[in-house]
């Protein structure tokens, strides 16, 4: 059973109100269920900051955090099976989470494990006991039906960044999230495409 509750700083909306009953300016987790997100998703929101500050919430920074988990968890599912922890690594995210319960530094430690390829999936494991997101959850392939134009404004940004034209490629980015879609771009230059929730 749990013996201490954590209560975090008050949760604020972007435009830096505070969420109260009284100007019904706040979101359930049965709403956000209901708008396509997983409890999760939400979850990996919060631990992304410490739980003595405040955290500011949009639709937009809860999306951003969905594509986050998503992505960490495919670089976990591509770690190699003879994949070894540094015994650094493993200090490091101790003393994050015995510093006055770390998260953001604990996921930003494990951020940089997986890229420097000195951690495992046993040890990932044994962390996500500590950060609850199901890290090693199977990714379910997502087939995402493009409508023609936009089709098309993603071909075009995928030779805008060939042409390095950044500029472009930005413009494009927001003409697709105006169409309702998030580009997220993978190491490989690939485009990754995703159907927004509001």
């Amino acid at each position: 059973s749990v013996q201490f509750w954590m209560h975090g700083e008050f949760i604020v909306l972007a435009s830096g109100e505070k969420m109260s009953k009284s100007q019904e300016n706040f979101s359930t987790l049965s709403s956000l269920i209901a708008a396509s997100f997983d409890p999760l998703d939400y979850r990996y929101f919060v631990l992304q900051a410490h739980y003595r500050k405040q955290l500011s919430f949009s639709l937009e920074a809860l999306t951003a955090a969905k594509a986050g988990l998503k992505n960490l968890r495919r670089m976990i599912a591509s770690i190699e099976a003879d994949a070894h922890t540094a015994a650094s690594v493993e200090e490091d995210f101790r003393n994050a989470i015995f510093d006055d319960l770390n998260t953001a530094e604990a996921l930003a430690i494990l951020f940089q494990a997986i890229k420097s390829n000195n951690i495992s999936k046993e040890t990932i494991e044994k962390w996500d006991t500590v950060l609850g997101l199901d890290l090693l959850k199977k990714q379910e392939e997502e087939h995402v039906v493009l409508p023609k134009e936009v089709e098309m404004l993603v071909n075009e940004r995928q030779q805008a960044r060939i042409e390095k034209n950044w500029t472009k490629s930005d413009e494009l980015r927001a003409q697709i999230a105006a169409a309702g879609f998030h580009v997220e771009d993978s190491a490989g230059g690939k485009q990754e495409i995703s159907k927004m929730t509001v």
